[in-house]
């Protein structure tokens, strides 16, 4: 099953953070600091057993919520992380407060990489082809004992489980099932990005007219890039939950 980064307090609201393929949680969303007594969790997918398919994750993300039985409940995601908080909000909408996509989509129309997933089917274990595409998830250069840390972090990952993941999210379309969730919505997007530019953030005010859109002078990962920015627009949204 899907697990968290460690054991949460049902009863205190919580933050959960979904990072993109590849990517470790606990680095993309370091420098964010959720306000109050939201506790902040990391959401570690690639521990399923599989299938990585987006709508096996999303159920288990959204079996997961129940878990929490009063306590307002938000799904942060990005790229990959992005579309599974989209699918676990298409399966169990009452039970999520918030919702917060950033450099993501509802389908994969538009994305800047149709060919990834077979390219990382071919070179997961090209130590040069892999640093480069975590150098790319940023607009900026990143300091080497970061990129270190993704780095190891991917070596963690089964193979086939980064495939699928990537092949998954290429042929799911939620902007139908997406409407089912009513609640609150942000969408952080970083509009330096190469790969999800600003059709996917209209895809996703198609199918949530309640979202706030703040746009940030950032890459592919605007938490990291921007935490100031990302933690005012995210305060914006946590105030909207009664």
């Amino acid at each position: 099953m899907i697990r968290l980064s460690h054991t949460p307090d049902f009863q205190k609201p919580a933050l959960l953070c979904v990072a993109g393929n590849l990517c470790d949680p606990s680095v993309a969303f370091e420098r964010i600091t959720p306000p109050g007594d939201f506790q902040k969790l990391y959401v570690h997918y690639f521990d399923s057993p599989g299938p990585w398919d987006m709508e096996t994750l999303g159920q288990e993300l959204a079996h997961l919520l129940q878990q929490f039985t009063s306590a307002p409940v938000v799904l942060a995601g990005y790229s990959a992380g992005g579309v599974l908080c989209i699918s676990a909000a298409s399966k169990n909408p009452e039970r999520i407060s918030g919702l917060v996509l950033s450099n993501t989509g509802p389908c994969s129309k538009g994305h800047g990489s149709p060919q990834f997933a077979q390219e990382l089917k071919e070179h997961f274990d090209d130590e040069n082809y892999i640093r480069r595409f975590l150098s790319s998830c940023f607009y900026q250069p990143i300091p080497k004992e970061v990129e270190d840390r993704l780095w190891n972090y991917t070596r963690t990952i089964p193979p086939e489980a980064g495939y699928e993941v990537s092949l998954s999210l290429r042929q799911m379309d939620y902007r139908e099932s997406l409407k089912a969730y009513k609640g609150p919505a942000a969408v952080i997007h970083g509009q330096l990005d190469t790969r999800r530019k600003m059709d996917s953030v209209e895809m996703i005010c198609d199918s949530l007219p309640q979202a706030q859109v703040t746009l940030l002078q950032t890459g592919h990962t605007p938490m990291w890039e921007d935490a100031a920015g990302y933690e005012k627009a995210l305060e914006t949204l946590l105030k909207r939950i009664n």
